[in-house]
């Protein structure tokens, strides 16, 4: 479904986005992730993408995972930071 794919309507994104994915993931293809940082550069909004090399669905490598979370720390602290 076009209409409701976030990848095509990024133009309505107002927050910075931060999107985490791995490039063994089975649920949720990596180019989704991919497709979307693309769309959200081409239209100048302010995104990050770390893509983990190896890595499923879960993240279960701990050192990985130590590195998802303080990624996901330190983005929150820049963009809720009053």
């Amino acid at each position: 479904m076009t209409q409701g794919s976030p990848a095509r309507n990024v133009s309505a994104f107002a927050s910075p986005v931060l999107l985490v994915h791995g490039d063994a993931d089975q649920n949720v293809g990596v180019s989704h992730s991919r497709e979307m940082e693309s769309e959200l550069r081409n239209a100048g909004k302010d995104v990050r993408f770390i893509e983990f090399e190896n890595v499923a669905h879960s993240i279960n490598d701990s050192g990985k995972r130590v590195r998802m979370l303080t990624e996901i720390d330190a983005f929150l602290t820049r963009n809720l930071a009053p």
